[in-house]
Parts: C-alpha cells; structure tokens; sequence
C-alpha cells in the first residue's frame, strides 16, 4: 500500500485532474499512510493550482460515525 502513488497511479490521478479542473479538491487520508508515500509530494504539487484540503483521518480503519463527523466538518463547504 505504501507505494500506492509510485509509477501509473500518479500518471492516472493527474490526469484526470487535468481533465476535469476542479476548482477545490478533499483529500481524505489514512491515519500515516499520507506521510509514509509519495502522497503528500503529489498533492503539495497541486495547492498552487487548485484550493486543496487535507483531511487526516483519526482511525486506521474509517469507521461510519468518522464520515459522517467529516461531513458536518465540511457540510458548508463545495468540493468537486
């Protein structure tokens, strides 16, 4: 999993960002994996372009009350 963003994941995630040119992008991220890949390089590359939001989740494992705390968290705000 820790090279989740290594080789044609990357190429993929890019270019459907080109592609659909979102304005504001959420990030939900795993508990360390975010720091342990390549991840946060790739999307540290697209702040200048593109209102990017990091969210760290608390649990390793997602659990449903944690998405529905992140949806109160961002309830006001509009991602693409």
């Amino acid at each position: 999993m820790n090279k989740i963003f290594n080789g044609d994941l990357e190429k993929y995630l890019t270019d459907i960002i080109v592609e659909v040119k979102p304005k504001s992008i959420l990030i939900i991220t795993g508990k360390s994996s975010y720091k342990k890949t390549n991840a946060e390089a790739f999307f540290n590359k697209l702040k200048p372009r593109f209102d990017v939001t990091i969210y760290n989740k608390n649990q390793a494992n997602i659990s449903f009350k944690e998405v529905l705390n992140i949806l109160k968290d961002f309830e006001n705000l509009k991602f693409d």
